[in-house]
Formats: C-alpha cells, sequence, structure tokens
C-alpha cells in the first residue's frame, strides 16, 4: 500500500468536507457551562473515543480546569435538554508547560444518552499515534470556536467549524516554544460552518480548545486509491503574531499513552 500526498489529487478538499460531514462532526461535541439559573454558555470542544471499551472524551485542559461542585461541565442533547458531564477527569502528566491535555472517562448512562442522541465515539483504531506530518492540506481542525464576546455567546452554535489547511512549516517550531516531538502547528485559514460550508467572516480565529486535528491519509491499494481519517492531536492554543495566526495542538499519544497505562 503506497501513501500519495495530497499535491496529486484536487479533490482533497471534497473528500475531508465528507468526512467531516459523515463521520467527524458525530464524534466531535460541544462542551457548555452554566452562566445563570437556566441559561448555558458555550466553554470549548471534545472528542468522543471509545479507547478500548472505555468511552471518553479528550479534550484540553483549559476546558476542564476548574470543574468544581458549582462549575460543572454539560452537554446539550436537544434545543433547551443539558445532561450534566459526569466522570473520571485527568490532565496530561506534562514534560513541559505546553501539554495540556485532558480527559473524562464518562459514566456510562451519560456515554449512552450520547449515543441515544446520535454523537458516536471513535474507535481506538482511528487514532493515529506518532504521526509525521507532511506539509500538505491532508488535515483539519474540527471543533467549536469559544465566542469571546457575552452577545455571541447568546448564540450557541449547533453545527461547529472547520478549517482545512497544511500543517506549518519547520521555521514556525524553530521560532516558537512549541516543540515538533510534542506538537503540530497548523497554518491558518478561515473557518467555514460544518454543513452549509459557509466561511466565517471574522478575521480572528476564536478559541478552539479541544477540537480534534484530523489527517485525511491517501493511499493507493492494488491501483485503487482509497482515503481515510485518523486522530492525531488535540488543538490546545491559538496563537496570535501581528498578521500572523495559526493553531497549536498536542499529540495524541502524549494522552492515549497515559490513559491506556491507566485502564490497564
Amino acid at each position: 500500500m503506497k501513501n500519495i500526498e495530497s499535491h496529486h489529487n484536487p479533490n482533497i478538499d471534497q473528500v475531508i468536507t465528507s468526512f467531516i460531514n459523515n463521520h467527524i462532526r458525530f464524534h466531535t461535541i460541544q462542551l457548555f457551562r452554566k452562566s445563570g439559573s437556566t441559561e448555558f454558555g458555550p466553554e470549548g470542544t471534545g472528542i468522543l473515543v471509545d479507547f478500548f471499551g472505555v468511552f471518553c472524551i479528550f479534550t484540553s485542559k483549559y476546558v476542564v480546569e476548574n470543574s468544581f461542585e458549582e462549575n460543572h461541565l454539560y452537554f446539550k442533547l436537544g434545543p433547551e435538554e443539558y445532561i450534566l458531564c459526569t466522570g473520571t477527569k485527568e490532565e496530561s502528566e506534562r514534560k513541559s508547560k505546553n501539554l495540556d491535555l485532558a480527559y473524562i472517562i464518562l459514566d456510562l448512562p451519560i456515554a449512552e444518552s450520547l449515543i441515544t442522541t446520535g454523537y458516536k465515539f471513535l474507535p481506538n483504531d482511528k487514532i493515529l499515534p506518532n504521526h509525521v506530518a507532511l506539509e500538505t492540506p491532508q488535515y483539519t481542525a474540527v471543533g467549536f470556536p469559544k465566542p469571546t464576546s457575552v452577545q455571541e455567546q447568546e448564540i450557541t452554535q449547533t453545527n461547529g467549524s472547520y478549517l482545512i489547511s497544511p500543517m506549518a512549516p519547520d521555521t514556525y517550531y524553530d521560532n516558537h516554544i512549541y516543540t515538533k516531538e510534542d506538537n503540530f502547528i497548523m497554518s491558518y485559514t478561515q473557518p467555514q460552518e460544518i454543513m452549509t460550508g459557509i466561511q466565517d467572516k471574522s478575521k480572528e480565529l476564536y478559541d478552539m480548545s479541544g477540537s480534534g486535528l484530523w489527517f485525511i491519509s491517501i493511499t493507493e491499494n492494488h491501483e485503487i486509491i482509497e482515503y481515510d481519517y485518523h486522530l492525531i492531536g488535540i488543538i490546545t492554543e491559538l496563537y496570535i503574531n501581528k498578521r500572523h495566526q495559526f493553531l497549536i495542538a498536542t499529540k495524541i499519544n502524549l494522552l492515549t499513552d497515559q490513559l491506556k497505562a491507566a485502564i490497564s
């Protein structure tokens, strides 16, 4: 089986959006916190994963931090229906200050409620650890940008957003504190709304903490072109410097290695 880079396939954007609409969006969920007695505000994104039979949500540490008794996270099941996110929370064992991942092992009734609603837990064979980045547009970040103003927060997104972009060149790692060993740096492009494909008019990319970073592979198997999608990282930070914006994703193996040790 031979790997093919997307330079040789002009239709890769259509392939990626097809995977987003038919698969990735069902693994991607928005998280909320209570902002009033009956109001809920968006907090970030998580990826639902069936990790060797354990139902989890992978996200950024920033999304789950300060989740005390009076500050729970919630999932949205319907227009006016929210369900408490309960389970066991663990943050990544941080070798440096930039490894900001977390997972929640969900209580089984919560996982079952999400499945009944239509969400799907990503099987562990769709996780690709230790991926070596290519400078080709075979990558997509999918999630729910966190609104920056109170007015925007009143209109919570239902479809989420995505962007398709190549990885940043090596010079980005040379000039910043994010090592290539532990992180991916994704070049900025205008986000688009899932399902409609409408492009966000904002020039600023809002916080997408906890969103998944996905690699769309292209392989040739006995002269048949095959496509697939895999989770390779979790978005942990937005970097803005003058006119330059890009997303930082921590490699997924820094979380899955810890989780695998915890459940084995």
